[in-house]
């Protein structure tokens, strides 16, 4: 786990390599990331006019969970990005909020990891289910015509349970 000091950034680039490493707890239950493994983290961090500006470049092999069929499944991702580091929200939604003396790397990568991935992660060849024990998945028309046909929940309407 790397952490640079605040303290010690000046305007001359400070370049970091480093290999991080996470652990399960590392994610919330809810996470569609559930490994990270073979992290390798470069960059470099600097000061420019009183604001932490970063570049970084991460690897890894992460462990996802398919939105469909909650399979999990690993693939092969390169994160990318410029950002600020700043110590309060500055009005402009901009950049990493990091609260203390140090800026952790390891969690810098993990923000960048989830960011850039889709809101539905998909094992490749993943589709959605037509359905399952006491479920079924329609289409918008397949709903309206299913609707329209009636329910089975009408010959209610004529119950009388006074």
């Amino acid at each position: 786990m790397s952490k640079i000091l605040k303290s010690h950034l000046h305007p001359r680039p400070l370049p970091f390599e480093e290999e991080e490493s996470y652990s399960p707890e590392d994610f919330p239950a809810n996470s569609p990331i559930k490994m990270i493994e073979d992290c390798q983290v470069a960059g470099e961090i600097h000061l420019e006019d009183g604001i932490i500006r970063c570049h970084m470049k991460a690897s890894a092999k992460l462990t996802l969970e398919d939105s469909y069929t909650a399979e999990t499944f690993q693939k092969k991702k390169t994160v990318e990005d410029e950002f600020d580091i700043l110590d309060e929200e500055n009005g402009e939604g901009e950049g990493f909020i990091v609260y203390g003396p140090s800026i952790d790397l390891k969690e810098i990568a993990l923000s960048l990891f989830r960011f850039q991935l889709p809101s539905k992660i998909l094992k490749p060849g993943s589709k959605l289910p037509r359905g399952g024990e006491g479920y079924s998945v329609l289409s918008e028309e397949e709903a309206e015509a299913v609707s329209t046909s009636g329910s089975p929940f009408d010959k209610l309407k004529d119950l009388d349970l006074d």
